[in-house]
């Protein structure tokens, strides 16, 4: 499956919450590594975080992949996306995020996928308290720090 094909498939099933078909874009062992949901392993639990996990406090998503570039088995894409919130107390209905999605491949489905979201701006417009906000940061910085590539910089 060439790029642009695998991209439009990737965000289709998201759109039309059809687990299954986004799962089957995966390798059977294969993971997505969601900023909010955690680590997800396998194409039933792949299914079950967009089913279930994507839209228990979200719904009407939209999701737009931007100049993506590939390279040998990585594709990296800049992400625009939105959703609409029904997390009480969302300060706007419309929740806006930037990201780069990073995807690696084997034998043309997804070995791993990862992502890099500035999300700092839509925890406060969901209307989360200031203490769950520097939680959720604080996890996504000790996961920055325990990577193999980030240790020469901690040294």
């Amino acid at each position: 499956m060439d790029t642009s094909t695998l991209l439009d498939e990737f965000v289709s099933a998201i759109l039309s919450r059809d687990g299954e078909r986004f799962a089957k874009l995966f390798a059977p062992d294969g993971t997505y590594d969601d900023v909010f949901y955690g680590v997800h392993r396998g194409r039933e639990d792949i299914a079950h975080m967009v089913n279930d996990r994507f839209y228990e406090t979200a719904d009407d998503f939209r999701w737009d992949m931007v100049n993506p570039v590939r390279q040998g088995d990585m594709i990296y894409s800049r992400v625009i996306f939105s959703y609409v919130s029904s997390l009480p107390g969302a300060m706007k209905p419309r929740v806006l995020m930037e990201s780069v999605s990073m995807m690696r491949l084997k034998d043309g489905l997804i070995q791993e996928y990862t992502e890099v979201v500035n999300n700092g701006p839509s925890l406060v417009e969901c209307g989360l308290p200031p203490e769950h906000v520097a939680k959720i940061l604080n996890r996504q910085g000790q996961k920055l720090r325990n990577k193999p590539e980030a240790q020469r910089h901690l040294a």
